[in-house]
């Protein structure tokens, strides 16, 4: 692979959302493995992710790491975190899914991820903000919050894409 070709591809790395724990999880275990989709995609197994690093790939990303697909426990101590995953082997869009998201099947081998950024948890950052509540504006303060850590994180890693120093390419 060229060095053009290397820096398309990680250019065209698609990012995903997801909780600290499983990330950390699967690094550990090796290996990011296929699971089952909801909703439309409850045929489909697969480790799901957005489609690139655009904004609006990086904003879906984002919400997912954040707001994950359980109830408001999950929220409240999940450990958001976004990060890369270089396409490999066979990855699609099923049906139905848009311009929105891809999986890859066969799963993820960790080794060739990278972690983009790791949020604080919604319990934590209360705890820190000197906030009361848990209701709805409250979580919304600390999404903006986050979302504010998650943009300049994601500029650093599109600076320095992801390890790649620009004079390498």
């Amino acid at each position: 692979m060229s060095p053009f070709d290397s820096a398309w591809e990680l250019v065209k790395a698609p990012l995903r959302g997801t909780s600290g724990k499983w990330f950390d999880q699967s690094v550990k275990d090796g290996r990011f493995e296929p699971r089952q989709g909801a909703g439309a995609f409850a045929d489909h197994r697969g480790v799901w992710s957005a489609r690139g690093e655009d904004y609006d790939s990086a904003n879906l990303a984002f919400h997912y790491a954040i707001r994950g697909d359980g109830g408001w426990s999950e929220k409240f101590n999940r450990v958001p975190l976004v990060h890369y995953i270089p396409r490999q082997g066979n990855y699609d869009v099923p049906h139905g899914a848009g311009s929105d998201a891809i999986r890859f099947p066969g799963g993820v081998d960790a080794s060739t991820t990278k972690e983009v950024w790791r949020g604080q948890t919604f319990s934590d950052w209360l705890n820190n903000s000197g906030l009361m509540g848990t209701d709805s504006g409250t979580f919304n303060t600390y999404e903006k919050e986050q979302k504010k850590a998650f943009m300049e994180a994601l500029e650093r890693w599109t600076n320095d894409k992801g390890g790649l120093k620009h004079d390498s390419l």
